[in-house]
């Protein structure tokens, strides 16, 4: 199953210029995993001041990038569009390796439980130019 960013945007509450999501490679409900993918361009807003003439990706918007990761996942999984989703702890996150500009990066979600209202998922965030691990750890969306 591969989404769009036409379809991605109907899907999520973020609108540009905060949605960090720009397809979905990979859907399986049974196994309550998602694969994403995103590309952050050179002229993207925040790269003006981290850091002029070295810039990276912000370590921030990488979570933000698995937590709307993990909202296509909940509206793919109970088959409804999520209206909100309030990320409410990141715990245990580690951050390998840098990610620069118009580098493509894969985003793998799997919801581990959900207790109640409370969504509690695991990610790792790849570079797939250069095939490394570039972040891992674990959300909790309240919805």
């Amino acid at each position: 199953m591969i989404f769009e960013n036409d379809k991605i945007e109907k899907m999520l509450p973020q609108k540009e210029p905060f949605k960090f999501v720009e397809s979905i490679t990979c859907f399986d409900g049974d196994s309550k995993t998602l694969v994403a993918r995103q590309n952050f361009p050179i002229d993207s807003y925040f790269l003006k001041g981290h850091f002029p003439n070295n810039p990276i990706i912000p370590g921030v918007l990488l979570i933000e990038c698995m937590a709307q990761s993990a909202l296509l996942l909940l509206s793919l999984l109970f088959s409804k569009k999520v209206n909100l989703g309030y990320l409410v702890k990141t715990e245990n996150f580690k951050f390998f390796n840098v990610v620069r500009p118009s580098t493509n990066i894969e985003i793998n979600v799997t919801l581990e439980k959900q207790v109640g209202s409370y969504f509690y998922i695991s990610g790792v965030i790849y570079n797939l130019e250069e095939q490394k691990k570039v972040a891992k750890g674990k959300i909790v969306l309240f919805m």
